[in-house]
């Protein structure tokens, strides 16, 4: 049964992950750029796909240019939720990228017994 109650096959329930991953990135996407934009008030931002592997987060205001990567698998996961959103303004992430400038900062949210290092 989906969330609505409704019966779903396995085969459609197989045809339906892609899209919910797809909604559920979407929606992590989103919830980056909204912290983006209260963090980097009148600064530009764009994002793209790198290698594949992470999604890359680009701010600018002309003169300053930072920039957020960010893995796929963190995107992608539904287990992440709001909660690790939450720690980009915890973990103080763009006060990092401010530091790093073009060089970027690579956000890893603690994640499935992962420290900020990515020790196990």
């Amino acid at each position: 049964m989906d969330e609505n109650g409704i019966g779903v096959s396995k085969k459609e329930h197989h045809l339906m992950e892609p899209l919910n991953e797809a909604s559920r990135i979407d929606a992590n996407v989103a919830a980056v750029e909204h912290y983006l934009q209260k963090e980097f008030d009148n600064f530009s931002i764009a994002h793209r796909t790198d290698e594949a592997l992470r999604r890359v987060f680009t701010v600018h205001d002309g003169k300053k240019l930072c920039t957020l990567s960010v893995a796929w698998q963190f995107l992608a996961d539904s287990s992440i939720g709001q909660l690790a959103m939450d720690h980009l303004s915890h973990e103080n992430v763009a006060g990092e990228m401010r530091l790093r400038g073009e060089g970027g900062y690579h956000w890893h949210p603690l994640y499935k017994g992962v420290d900020q290092q990515g020790n196990m």
